[in-house]
């Protein structure tokens, strides 16, 4: 989801030609070792099986502790840890950013013209005059107000309430798949390395993309819980199926706008819905879909994160009240200290 928004300007870092090549490379090299973790849980299942000591595999660090040892376990869920919290963070930022343009365009619709709401132009925003809205509705109230929506959510008991609501979100990325094709084909095609010397096929600063990207399809944390529910047999290909998805969207998000974009790409912002203006009614509604998609995701990483802290300090599951709570507010705690002072998501993805 983060990534589906970033990919564009990441693509522009890394250069047209190397960044394809790069997202096809760690999109194999992601999916190979994923792989071998579904591999390594069935093995796990299996050898427990003949020792008649069958427990449940929850993530790639009960496989470290099964077949290496415990202190390896250990380094595997404090990295998957560190790797959650930056999610949490980058998620806190981009839901911050997205209710801060949901408030400003209903303002703005409320006293502009209809006329203006139809076709917004893209680019650099110029400045404006100061209302009294906008010296309260500011980037350092919204972060604040999402607390009282999505802690409530986080101290939920039952994740599956999460995993059902985040089913939905599906809409909300096909709407952000069509509302980048709309505007594509509203651009036209505008590739002249000759007029815009940002365009390059290869750029030193590769590894923004390559960072970004290793997130965008990270799930190695997260793939044994994720398909406990499938057919053993079909686990592996239906994890293909979901690379495969995920690697076409963002490949298509990237290329589309890369190449049809009508200004200067170097004016590609590092979240491509900053480029639209406030007004602009597609933009406004694919901010609000991906906000609801991100309010039901977060409670989930949350969840990920308390298991993975809990049973590093107790060395069990603990899914008690006061826990949750804990757990919830250090997150939430860490997302909206970013968000109100450091609010450069690119920076906490690098």
């Amino acid at each position: 989801m983060i990534v589906m928004c970033f990919v564009i300007r990441r693509l522009l870092q890394a250069g047209f030609t190397l960044g394809i090549f790069l997202t096809l490379l760690i999109a194999g090299l992601e999916l190979y070792t994923c792989t071998l973790v579904l591999r390594l849980a069935q093995v796990m299942r299996d050898e427990q099986l003949d020792q008649n000591n069958v427990q449940q595999v929850v993530e790639f660090s009960d496989l470290c502790r099964y077949f290496i040892n415990a202190r390896f376990g250990n380094v595997a869920t404090v990295i998957s840890v560190i790797t959650i919290l930056t999610a949490s963070v980058a998620y806190w930022i981009l839901m911050s950013g997205f209710l801060f343009n949901i408030g400003q365009s209903i303002f703005e619709f409320s006293v502009t013209n209809a006329t203006q709401f139809l076709n917004a132009t893209v680019g650099p925003i110029g400045a404006t005059p100061i209302t009294s809205f906008e010296t309260i509705w500011t980037t350092k109230l919204t972060p604040v107000l999402l607390v009282a929506v999505v802690y409530p959510l986080c101290l939920i008991r039952n994740p599956a309430v999460f995993q059902k609501l985040n089913s939905l979100g599906v809409i909300s990325i096909v709407y952000f798949v069509i509302f980048i094709a709309v505007k594509a084909a509203s651009w036209g095609i505008n590739y002249d390395a000759c007029k815009d010397p940002s365009i390059k096929d290869w750029n030193l600063s590769f590894p923004a993309l390559t960072g970004t990207i290793t997130l965008g399809f990270f799930v190695h944390n997260a793939v044994i819980a994720m398909t406990n529910q499938a057919a053993p047999s079909t686990r592996i290909r239906d994890l293909g199926y979901g690379y495969l998805l995920v690697l076409v969207t963002y490949l298509y998000i990237g290329i589309s706008v890369y190449i049809t974009f009508p200004d200067a790409k170097s004016t590609i912002r590092d979240n491509i819905l900053k480029n639209f203006a406030s007004t602009d009614v597609l933009a406004f509604v694919a901010r609000v879909g991906l906000l609801f998609q991100m309010s039901a995701t977060f409670p989930l990483i949350v969840y990920i994160a308390r298991l993975q802290l809990i049973k590093v300090l107790f060395g069990r599951n603990e899914n008690l009240l006061l826990w949750r709570a804990v757990v919830a507010a250090g997150v939430i705690a860490l997302g909206l200290l970013a968000a109100v002072f450091f609010p450069n998501i690119g920076a906490v993805l690098r």
